[in-house]
């Protein structure tokens, strides 16, 4: 199982995700992996694919590290674009976690219809 957050800042999705792989440790092994590094000053020991979330190398990493998994969960934010562009024809089922409010950050008819477009392409979506 791939455990997909936005970056290693200690915050409210990405303490989750780390804290829900290592519950899951025994019946779904699995990893945890930031697409970015965080700001501030406190950070999670996780690997970090790039340097923004939006670079070819970034996508490459996560499409390589999806590959490997069973299953991808993508916790929030920046992974919902980021576990679709890098899955395209893969196989492997995705897991999308909604943290907060969705029509908080898709106010416009632009972005309402971008975030429809991105869930479609989601196999299951939970929200926190």
């Amino acid at each position: 199982m791939l455990h997909v957050i936005a970056s290693d800042a200690r915050r409210g999705a990405e303490v989750f995700a780390v804290a829900l792989a290592a519950s899951l440790q025994d019946e779904l092994p699995g990893v945890v992996v930031a697409l970015q590094k965080g700001h501030g000053d406190s950070w999670l020991d996780v690997p970090t694919l790039g340097d923004t979330w939006w670079t070819l190398s970034t996508l490459r990493g996560l499409r390589q590290r999806m590959k490997e998994a069973s299953v991808v969960v993508a916790h929030g934010s920046a992974t919902l674009p980021a576990v679709v562009c890098a899955g395209v024809g893969l196989p492997v089922p995705r897991i999308y976690t909604s943290i907060g409010d969705p029509w908080f950050w898709s106010r416009t008819w632009r972005r309402r219809l971008q975030t429809t477009l991105l869930l479609r392409q989601i196999d299951l979506v939970t929200v926190l």
